[in-house]
């Protein structure tokens, strides 16, 4: 039987990968758009949006992934949050 302690400690670690991914996709969405930012001020063509959005789906499900197998516990759950947030 779970205990209130136990339940805490869950939450705390819960909000802690749900602050991680957000961050994360923070990141990867800022790196992506100066990335393509940087293309058109170089005249390469121009990447559509939705593709941009794929990318940056892709990067961070492939980082969460790498996260979810390693053996640290508070990553366990840590895709269910991701694509339970899309």
């Amino acid at each position: 039987m779970e205990t209130s302690r136990d339940t805490n400690k869950n939450a705390c670690l819960q909000l802690g990968s749900n602050v991680f991914t957000n961050r994360y996709a923070f990141q990867t969405a800022v790196h992506t758009i100066w990335r393509e930012s940087n293309r058109r001020k170089h005249r390469e063509v121009p990447t559509p949006s939705y593709a941009l959005e794929l990318l940056i789906d892709k990067i961070v499900r492939n980082r969460l992934s790498l996260l979810r197998n390693s053996n640290n516990k508070r990553f366990g759950n840590i895709m269910l949050l991701w694509l339970g947030s899309r």
